[in-house]
């Protein structure tokens, strides 16, 4: 099955962006800090 796998995103202001997803979209991170040099986010699965 193809699908992608990993997207990457360049942003001016990590913490907005993190708030963004995070809480406005309700992706998933294991980020504490509030200003984290990099944040891996996770979706949930679509069958």
């Amino acid at each position: 099955m193809n699908r992608i796998n990993l997207i990457t995103l360049g942003v001016k202001n990590i913490s907005h962006s993190l708030e963004f997803y995070r809480d406005g979209l309700g992706f998933k991170t294991t980020v504490s800090e509030d200003q984290p040099a990099i944040v891996f986010l996770t979706m949930v699965e679509l069958n």
